[in-house]
């Protein structure tokens, strides 16, 4: 029982750590003396090639889709402890 609580824990922290790996941003190197100007134009083409298969461009600032809730009023009368007399 001992061992499969071992396993179990030890899976549970290999995902973790490979979950928070793949949310980083990749590196891209050079390969065999390329040029710092191709470098940056396969990104070009990786970025428009991704972006074109999926729809969702990462550099676009996101757009509200609903304006944020209102705050709702609050009843402070008996937070403060004052209370309003009545006149006979």
């Amino acid at each position: 029982m001992k061992r499969i609580n071992r396993f179990l824990i030890v899976l549970l922290l290999a995902t973790f750590i490979a979950g928070t790996a793949v949310a980083q941003d990749f590196m891209i190197y050079p390969a065999k003396g390329q040029s710092q100007d191709q470098l940056e134009k396969d990104k070009f083409e990786c970025y428009s090639w991704a972006k074109g298969q999926t729809g969702f461009d990462p550099m676009e600032m996101p757009k509200a889709t609903a304006p944020p809730p209102a705050k709702q009023a609050t009843n402070t009368s008996g937070a403060t402890g004052s209370r309003s007399e009545e006149t006979p």
